[in-house]
């Protein structure tokens, strides 16, 4: 096992690591910052699609579906779906 001692000399070294740990955080924000309002434009939506471009998925296709991308993911990566409402309700015991 290695042990690395680190000695600071008195106010100096210790004044040198503050800096260095606000230059770092400084950094650390803006680049935070950067990728925040970048994303912005991510989150456009896309009000004009073509109907042939989205895929359907119905409660008929649901599961069939869920085996596919299960089994294949690469094939649906940048597939456009509309999904309604599918709702598993679980029977009740109590009857």
């Amino acid at each position: 096992m290695f042990v690395y001692n680190l000695k600071i000399k008195k106010p100096s070294g210790l004044q040198v690591l503050f800096i260095c740990a606000i230059i770092v955080a400084i950094i650390f924000f803006i680049i935070s910052a950067y990728k925040i309002f970048k994303a912005t434009s991510v989150f456009k939506t896309e009000d004009e699609l073509n109907s042939s471009d989205v895929y359907e998925i119905t409660n008929i296709n649901f599961t069939n579906i869920l085996k596919t991308v299960h089994d294949n993911v690469d094939s649906y990566v940048g597939q456009k779906v509309h999904l309604i409402g599918y709702v598993y309700r679980v029977p009740d015991i109590r009857s």
